[in-house]
């Protein structure tokens, strides 16, 4: 069957003589209108009279494109050509970003997504996007709950108890970096950094859809310049005091797996004083991380223990070593090699 031969022009409505042109979508037109109709931002198909409006004050969408085009996150206005995804720290759907608020809005400083139109700002100068704010424990009362499950958490993970709980300060990040200078020299301390490293939380993704019939995704990867590595918290011993320090304003997942690694280090510092061995830091660290990896895990923090395990420093090559002797010896082949032994 021979498809008829268009008459009309769908734009102008005038019947079609001479050059015309039809397009995937089935829209036809005659060259005038070709040549002088608003075309869609997305697909620069010419526009009808009807869909020849503005989208939020910028550009002009074909009902085809209005249909499927993503929103920004941070903005929402329609992203026409190119978006970036981060690192969720939060469970929720991917959330994308136009190139504009990459460019120019401020970053959250937990996942280093830009932020809304208006930031939430902590009083401690810090952003957070609406992603991580929705989620963040701020009160004093919330944060030593959080405290209190962590400490019961660590004790099912590893069936172990302390000997003395440490005390918990809550500090802002300026508080913490002055803290963190005050026990640096002449102490023993221990510190953890965020569970998603810098590699990894500081990487995104950049996708763009090129103008072309095939409308094929292409996927590259950027190295975001301005990740820098953020102390979450750290346990300190100085003498017979111990105390754990946490930033306020963390995510729940993130404090959650911030304290639970902090109360592997303060059971470690307890078996020193009871003449345990010095360990490699891979071993004290990869212990620490494995407490915090079924934290999460038990709490469905998929996300965060995903990324956990995909390090390339020091806590992500001690986690798979630790994960790895779980596997062949269980419980029993953790505590005997967090205590310095070695297996057969």
């Amino acid at each position: 069957m021979i498809a008829s031969q268009p008459h009309f022009c769908h734009i102008c409505g005038r019947q079609l003589s001479g050059r015309y042109y039809q397009y995937d979508s089935g829209l036809v037109v005659c060259a005038t209108c070709d040549d002088r109709s608003p075309r869609c931002a997305r697909c620069n198909v010419p526009l009808p009279p009807a869909d020849s409006v503005l989208i939020a004050g910028r550009v002009r969408l074909c009902r085809g494109c209005r249909a499927v085009v993503s929103h920004c996150a941070a903005c929402n206005e329609p992203i026409i050509h190119e978006w970036y995804t981060f690192g969720e720290i939060v469970p929720a759907p991917e959330r994308r970003f136009c190139t504009r608020c990459v460019q120019s809005r401020p970053r959250c400083d937990l996942c280093h997504a830009p932020t809304n139109v208006t930031p939430t700002i902590l009083s401690h100068g810090q952003f957070r996007c609406a992603l991580c704010a929705s989620d963040m424990a701020l009160t004093e009362s919330a944060i030593r709950n959080a405290y209190v499950d962590a400490v019961a958490t660590f004790q099912q993970i590893t069936g172990r108890r302390l000997e003395t709980i440490p005390p918990l300060h809550v500090v802002g990040r300026l508080e913490m970096t002055s803290a963190r200078r005050q026990f640096l020299q002449g102490t023993q301390h221990t510190q953890h950094t965020s569970t998603p490293a810098p590699q990894q939380l500081g990487r995104l993704i950049r996708q763009s859809l090129p103008i072309r019939d095939d409308h094929a995704l292409r996927r590259e990867q950027l190295n975001d310049e301005a990740e820098a590595r953020h102390t979450l918290g750290f346990f300190v011993r100085t003498h017979d005091k111990t105390a754990i320090y946490i930033e306020m304003g963390l995510t729940r997942g993130l404090l959650l797996g911030t304290l639970t690694h902090e109360l592997g280090h303060a059971w470690q510092s307890e078996q020193l004083a009871h003449g345990a061995p010095h360990l490699d830091p891979l071993i004290e660290e990869g212990f620490a991380e494995w407490i915090a990896y079924h934290a999460l895990e038990d709490r469905g923090y998929i996300t965060l223990t995903q990324r956990a395990v995909k390090r390339n420093d020091l806590y992500g090559r001690g986690l798979r070593h630790f994960l790895a002797i779980e596997q062949a010896h269980g419980l029993g082949g953790v505590i005997s090699v967090a205590l310095g032994s070695r297996l057969p």
